[in-house]
């Protein structure tokens, strides 16, 4: 297998989940009929643990790949893993507007219904920084990356809480609270990640 064959697999392999999820809504979309609302789709999609695995196995395989070859730095593999999680994660909260409309707690439970569009996305970014850890010298902490780790820990913890008020308190309105918590992790992983889309963004011009 020539170095290009390996990349042009890695690169595929990357775009795994998004491929999963197309595929899911036609799926879906056949199974259940065209009558069926593009709501319930989402929730049926999002609900289905082998896109889950698919997306996860995909993106895995991708970095095994693009390791070997490519020859890339850890810092640029992580960096892509983490690009495919945010990006679905965008893509999907655009699609639950396009469905919900400006209807916030509507859109909040779609994501909450449907659990793994958002697990798929946090597990891809806690995978992002699992991956230099399979170094025999793991890098020296700095003010990025602990930032980074911090602003994901605070995005997991939103649906914890919204799960704990909700099962174990019998609170059904935490679902506000938790996308505050959440909204405010996302926001400080986007804030820490600034610097370096500044440079890259110069670099291109």
């Amino acid at each position: 297998m020539t170095k290009d064959q390996v990349e042009d697999i890695a690169f595929l392999s990357y775009l795994t989940p998004f491929f999963a999820g197309i595929i899911g809504w036609i799926y879906y979309y056949i199974i259940l009929g065209p009558g069926e609302s593009f709501y319930t789709i989402f929730i049926v999609v999002s609900k289905d643990p082998f896109l889950y695995l698919i997306g996860c196995i995909g993106v895995i395989t991708a970095t095994i790949f693009d390791a070997k070859g490519s020859e890339g730095h850890v810092e640029e593999i992580t960096s892509r893993v983490e690009k495919v999680a945010l990006a679905l994660l965008a893509i999907e909260a655009a699609v639950a507007f396009l469905i919900a409309g400006v209807d916030i707690s509507k859109i909040f439970f779609m994501f909450v219904d449907g659990k793994y569009s958002v697990i798929l996305p946090l597990s891809l970014l806690i995978y992002s920084y699992l991956i230099p850890v399979g170094r025999t010298r793991l890098p020296r902490p700095s003010l990025h990356s602990t930032l980074n780790a911090f602003a994901v820990l605070i995005m997991i913890s939103a649906p914890a809480f919204i799960f704990y008020m909700y099962a174990l308190q019998g609170a059904t309105d935490a679902y506000e609270e938790g996308v505050c918590i959440f909204l405010i992790g996302f926001a400080l992983f986007i804030i820490s990640n600034q610097p370096s889309l500044l440079k890259k963004t110069r670099r291109k011009t």
